[in-house]
C-alpha cells in the first residue's frame, strides 16, 4: 500500500469529520475545506448555489403516563406536541381506524407512503431502529416538507420494546424543531469546458453524525484524486444529497451542465474490514467492462446491475449511465445515519475505493469508454419508480 496516499485520504477525512447538515455552518465549513484543497492544486472551483429548506436538530421525547423515553425528531418539522393512541403495526396499509393514532413501525416509510398516511389523518409516527444501533436520524424530503403534518420520531430498538407494552394506550410525543431557509452548494472542478466523465460524491451528512462513511470517505477520495484530473474529467462534490438528492438534481436540471457521457459516483466508504461494491446503473456491456478492469488490476468488488440511492439517480433519469462505488460491512457503515458513523479508520478501506476509481480512470484515459453503453429499459423503470416513491417527484 502507498502510505503517502493513505495518509492523504485519512487527513482529508479527518478534516471534514463533523456534522455537515446541508444549509448549515457545518456544510459551509466542509465546503471551505474542499475549496481550499482544490485551490492548493491550482484549480479554480465553480460554486453552484441553490435554495433549500434546512433545519436545526433539536430534542424530543415520548411520554406514557409518568414515564419518559428519548426520541429523535426527524428534520423538517417545526416544534410539536401531540397525543394519540399507540399502535404497533407491520405496515400502514393494515391499520384499522387509523385516524388520530400514533403508529410505531419497524421500517422507514417512503414519501409516497407518508402521503397516504396524511390522507388517513394519522397523528404521529414512531420509527424503531435496528438492534445495536441508536436512534436513526432522518429528515423529510424537500418535495413534501411544506405539506408534512405528521411528525416523525425515531427510537432505539430497546425503547421500542418498552413502548410495545403500551400498545392501545395514550402516548404523547413532543419534539423541538426549527425549519430555516438556507442555501447549499455544489463544488465543481474541471480543466476543460465539456468533460465526458463526471466523478462525484456528496459532502453533507444527516444530523448528529460526523458522516465518516456517509460520505466523508467519498469526499476524501475525490480530494485525493485531484492530482489525476485531466481535461476529460469533471469532479463534483454535491450538496444536500441527504435532503433528496437536491444538489445533483439542481445540477442536472441546469441543462447547460450536461455534456457528460458517464458518471462515477462514490457514496459510503471507509470501512477497514468490509466489502467493495459496484452498482452498475447501466447495461451488461458496462458491467462486463468494469469487471474486466478489476480483473486486470487484481482488484475485487461485488458487481451488480441496479440503481443506487444516491446522486447517480438524476443522471440516470436523463439517460447517462453510471457506476456507484461503495464499501460496507464494517463499523462506520453499520452505524450509517447515526452518531456511530464516526469511528476511526486506518485508511485501508479508503485506499480500496481510491484504487478502484483510479484504475477505472486509467483505462478510460488509455482506451476510452466502451461503445454503446446505455441505460436499459428495466433500469429506467427502477429509476422512475425510485423518483416517484422515494422522492415524491413526478
Amino acid at each position: 500500500m502507498d502510505n503517502e496516499i493513505i495518509n492523504k485520504l485519512k487527513n482529508h477525512l479527518y478534516n471534514i469529520s463533523f456534522e455537515r447538515i446541508a444549509g448549515t455552518d457545518g456544510e459551509r465549513r466542509a465546503r471551505d475545506y474542499i475549496v481550499k484543497v482544490v485551490k492548493s492544486y491550482g484549480f479554480t472551483p465553480e460554486i453552484q448555489y441553490f435554495d433549500i429548506f434546512s433545519f436545526i436538530p433539536l430534542n424530543g421525547e415520548i411520554k406514557v403516563g409518568s414515564k419518559k423515553f428519548n426520541a429523535r425528531p426527524f428534520g423538517g418539522f417545526e416544534s410539536f406536541d401531540i397525543e394519540g393512541e399507540l399502535q404497533y403495526i407491520e405496515h400502514h396499509s393494515v391499520v384499522e381506524n387509523p385516524k388520530g393514532k400514533i403508529l410505531m413501525l419497524y421500517y422507514r416509510i417512503t414519501p409516497k407512503e407518508y402521503k397516504k398516511m396524511l390522507r388517513k389523518r394519522i397523528r404521529g409516527i414512531i420509527i424503531v431502529n435496528a438492534p445495536e444501533r441508536e436512534e436513526m436520524t432522518g429528515n423529510i424530503v424537500q418535495s413534501i416538507i411544506k405539506s408534512a403534518k405528521i411528525p416523525i420520531v425515531s427510537v432505539s430498538y430497546n425503547i421500542g420494546l418498552k413502548l410495545l407494552n403500551y400498545t392501545g394506550k395514550g402516548v404523547r410525543i413532543q419534539g423541538e424543531g426549527k425549519i430555516i431557509k438556507s442555501k447549499s452548494a455544489n463544488i465543481i472542478v474541471k480543466k476543460s469546458e465539456n468533460p465526458a466523465i463526471i466523478i462525484c460524491a456528496h459532502y453533507d451528512t444527516v444530523a448528529y453524525s460526523k458522516g465518516v462513511s456517509d460520505n466523508g470517505g467519498g469526499s476524501a477520495v475525490l480530494l485525493t484524486l485531484l492530482k489525476d484530473l485531466d481535461k476529460n474529467v469533471k469532479f463534483i462534490w454535491f450538496g444536500a444529497e441527504e435532503f433528496g438528492l437536491l444538489g445533483s438534481f439542481n445540477y442536472v436540471n441546469n441543462k447547460k451542465n450536461i455534456s457528460a457521457e458517464f458518471v462515477i459516483n462514490i457514496d459510503v466508504t471507509g470501512d477497514d474490514i468490509g466489502t467493495n461494491n459496484i452498482i452498475v446503473t447501466g447495461d451488461r456491456i458496462l458491467k462486463e467492462w468494469v469487471k474486466g478492469i478489476l480483473k486486470r488490476e487484481k482488484l475485487y468488488a461485488k458487481i451488480k446491475k441496479n440503481i443506487y440511492s444516491s446522486d447517480s439517480i438524476p443522471f440516470g433519469k436523463i439517460g447517462i449511465p453510471s457506476i456507484n462505488i461503495n464499501r460496507a460491512g464494517g463499523i462506520p457503515s453499520f452505524y450509517i445515519h447515526t452518531k456511530g458513523d464516526s469511528s476511526k479508520v486506518t485508511g485501508y478501506g479508503l485506499n480500496q475505493t481510491y484504487s478502484i476509481v483510479r484504475s477505472i480512470l486509467k483505462y478510460i484515459n488509455k482506451e476510452g469508454l466502451p461503445e454503446g453503453i446505455r441505460i436499459p429499459r428495466d433500469i429506467k423503470g427502477k429509476i422512475n419508480k425510485y423518483i416517484k416513491d422515494r422522492l415524491a417527484l413526478f
